[in-house]
């Protein structure tokens, strides 16, 4: 059996998590492959054909060359790298329940390949621990979002828009929250309070001046001036408690 026929066709859906990992261990095995043969008049693309399912061909079956055929298919299976939610991710990755270390340590590794970690100075090495600190250890986990989907992200820039964010949270609540005024009038107890009718003093005059002693025909001397009194107030339309004195109420009726 030739190794042709033993070998792998690559028909991986590209929008699978693993999609970038299944890609690359093909393509190794792909390369190997075709290491493994003459290259005297080598035809790459029509052997790279061979080795990719219908579906998969439909992506590259307008392309004249393998190179640019393999430059399409890394594009479908290996998407651009978030090197700071790598890092985030690398950072809080804990240990799952049943892994053993080794499988720990491994898995810490290959999460490492997306960090894109590189030579960098003293200053920039703290910068960067700071700024990963900061978006895991932030309360809004809304404000984590949104700096998570930065791809490349310096403490000065992060910080800027964390606290921009923060800013912009802390309004909106403010004004979903603010309470709108209502003017609320309070309805008195007509048992209890009495409702005054402001008056100037020509007016409050005019009004003592009608209720003179004749209007008090039959009326004991001593109830006069309390009868008066009340009689003034009937005619400025003034709520008062209602009166004790015998015969008061009868009277004040007909004034």
């Amino acid at each position: 059996m030739s190794a042709e026929t033993t070998y792998q066709r690559l028909d991986c859906d590209p929008s699978l998590s693993t999609a970038a990992q299944e890609w690359k261990h093909w393509l190794k095995t792909f390369e190997n492959f075709l290491g493994a043969l003459s290259q005297e008049n080598i035809d790459k693309l029509g052997l790279l054909t061979n080795f990719v399912s219908p579906k998969i061909y439909e992506t590259i079956s307008e392309c004249t060359a393998y190179d640019s055929a393999i430059e399409i298919l890394k594009s479908q299976y290996v998407k651009p790298t978030n090197e700071v939610f790598a890092h985030h991710h690398h950072g809080t990755r804990s240990q799952q329940a049943g892994e053993s270390l080794d499988e720990y340590l491994q898995a810490l590794k290959i999460l490492s390949k997306d960090c894109n970690f590189k030579a960098i100075t003293a200053v920039q090495y703290c910068e960067e621990s700071i700024r990963d600190a900061f978006i895991s250890g932030v309360q809004s986990p809304a404000i984590r979002q949104r700096l998570l989907e930065n791809k490349t992200l310096d403490l000065s820039t992060m910080f800027d828009q964390a606290r921009a964010l923060d800013s912009a949270q802390r309004n909106s609540e403010m004004y979903g929250t603010q309470p709108s005024q209502v003017v609320s009038i309070a309805t008195p107890d007509p048992s209890t309070s009495r409702d005054v009718t402001v008056e100037s003093a020509p007016v409050a005059a005019a009004v003592g001046a009608v209720v003179s002693s004749a209007d008090f025909h039959g009326i004991p001397a001593q109830s006069v001036p309390h009868m008066k009194q009340c009689a003034i107030n009937v005619r400025r339309k003034v709520t008062l408690p209602k009166c004790v004195e015998p015969n008061h109420q009868q009277w004040l009726v007909h004034m």
